[in-house]
């Protein structure tokens, strides 16, 4: 008894998320807006523009409560605006008026 499988939807859906992520990566890496991951307050990742916005390093960066690199004016602002995007309440955006 012979049971085959045919992998090849499974394939492609791997294929096209590789290319998404890919394209995701360059995009995040290559804008010229300073791009922060933060988990639990800290830092855990900033594109190259953040750390040249901030005149840093990465190591100096990486790890780092969030709050380090906050005007202490505006962490209370901030941090509430974290809060809410986490309870996946809508924040403001801002865009060039046409």
């Amino acid at each position: 008894m012979v049971i085959s499988t045919d992998i090849s939807r499974a394939k492609q859906a791997e294929e096209a998320l590789k290319e998404s992520m890919e394209m995701y990566r360059i995009l995040v890496e290559h804008s010229n807006d300073g791009i922060v991951f933060v988990k639990g307050g800290a830092v855990i990742y900033g594109n190259p523009s953040i750390i040249e916005i901030l005149n840093t390093k990465p190591e100096e960066f990486l790890n780092h409560p969030i709050t380090k690199f906050i005007h202490p004016n505006q962490q209370e602002l901030l941090l509430q605006r974290y809060k809410n995007r986490l309870a996946g309440k809508p924040e403001p955006t801002f865009t060039k008026p046409s």
